[in-house]
């Protein structure tokens, strides 16, 4: 009888008992294991190692381990083993980083070529200067053609020259989140436009201008952009002008497009204009959009504890007028074509604390529902997310959420939204 051809990369079908669960149930069974358990079941079966070479995975740098994992894939007479590799996360660094498990990591990643998930979120929050130094050799990785074809990349490397090369060569990107600070060496630069089409998924605190060019079909955002400046440092910022020229790059690349949008200031003075929605969406709220998450973030209590204790008035809260006369109210406005948008979520310097303004806040959710009848919750948030106050919203009226599932789990929440 003639043989049916089969993919060599497609693993064949496991013997025994292998078979009766599916192999993604079991990678996350492998993920789950101690390393003694994992090389239990590699002795156990062989056919085990393409499931336990799938997903690697550290919740914490672990020199030893590394080692051995990448004794494990070169092992002769295992080729399949580092094609196998599908995804590695590393998720922190607890312990002395060794230069020779930063050479095998290396080593791994050069001939995982189907790798297509890469967590590294291990650059910024190392445990020391010399763990710092040790990883920063990762960032080669960078400076050479890449030998995988990523789908997913989580990292907080520092967004450079080389990281934007590496992007340029990542044509299959659909997921990019990147917690690095801009690399301050040399004039910046942007991704070229012909590359990131794929790119759908974006978090980046370096902003969105870096991408404008490349990531223009991004359904779900979430970026962090350098505060406005008050005019006067002596009069208190007043709520009546706010125009972000990189938010209205934002909307006019992708606008049509945004299912989710997450944007984060990060406050660094008293004097710094507070979000006033009716001139940052001044052409509207995307019309697509299902969630909305806007968030004026001090970057310590100095900004908010100033207004308490010197003769400086408070943030003012924004006038909103009559619920009736909504369409005439300016906060309201950008959202009467919102005709999609069900989760609005807040944080604003005017709410502090969230449990003294609890009157003011129902009355600004219930105006945003009465333009915005499709709006189902309002969340306000504390500044130090230590309050979440959820509203749920019912014929423009607020109703407490108690007790009831909250629209707010996580702050990766913008990338679950569908």
């Amino acid at each position: 009888p003639k043989k049916t051809p089969t993919n060599p990369h497609t693993p064949p079908l496991l013997p025994g008992r292998w078979h009766q669960l599916p192999l993604e149930l079991w990678s996350l069974i492998f993920i789950h294991l101690d390393y003694p358990s994992l090389s239990a079941a590699r002795l156990a079966s062989r056919e085990a190692d393409h499931l336990i070479y799938r997903n690697i995975t550290f919740k914490r740098w672990n020199n030893a381990r590394m080692l051995a994992m990448l004794e494990g894939l070169t092992r002769t007479g295992r080729p399949r083993r580092a094609s196998a590799v599908h995804s590695i996360v590393i998720s922190s660094v607890e312990t002395r980083v060794e230069s020779r498990a930063v050479d095998a990591l290396k080593s791994i990643l050069q001939i995982s070529r189907n790798l297509k998930i890469l967590v590294l979120p291990i650059f910024t929050r190392t445990g020391g200067t010399q763990n710092a130094t040790e990883l920063c050799r990762l960032l080669e990785l960078f400076e050479a053609p890449p030998t995988f074809r990523l789908c997913s990349f989580t990292t907080d490397a520092p967004f450079g020259h080389d990281a934007i090369q590496f992007l340029g060569q990542q044509r299959n990107l659909n997921y990019l989140e990147w917690d690095g600070e801009e690399a301050r060496n040399g004039p910046r630069k942007n991704i070229p436009s012909d590359v990131l089409y794929n790119l759908r998924y974006l978090h980046s605190i370096s902003g969105f201008q870096p991408f404008a060019s490349a990531a223009r079909h991004i359904t779900h955002l979430s970026i962090e952009m350098q505060p406005l400046r008050a005019m006067c440092s002596i009069t208190p910022p007043a709520f009546t002008s706010s125009y972000h020229p990189e938010m209205e790059e934002v909307l006019d690349v992708l606008s049509d497009h945004l299912v989710s949008l997450k944007i984060v200031e990060r406050r660094v003075e008293e004097a710094t204009r507070p979000i006033r929605l009716a001139t940052f969406f001044k052409g509207g709220v995307p019309p697509n959009l299902k969630y909305l998450e806007l968030r004026e973030c001090p970057s310590t209590h100095r900004a908010l504890e100033f207004a308490r204790h010197t003769n400086s008035p408070p943030t003012p809260t924004p006038t909103l007028g009559s619920p009736r006369l909504h369409i005439r109210s300016a906060e309201g406005t950008p959202f009467i074509k919102a005709n999609a948008l069900d989760t609005f979520v807040l944080q604003a310097a005017w709410m502090y604390p969230v449990d003294n303004h609890s009157r003011e806040i129902r009355h600004f959710a219930e105006m945003i529902s009465l333009a915005c009848p499709s709006l189902h919750y309002f969340a306000a948030l504390q500044d130090d997310l230590s309050r979440i106050e959820v509203y749920e919203l019912e014929d423009g009226k607020t109703v407490a959420c108690e007790g009831k599932r909250k629209p707010w789990p996580s702050s990766r929440y913008w990338a679950d939204v569908r």
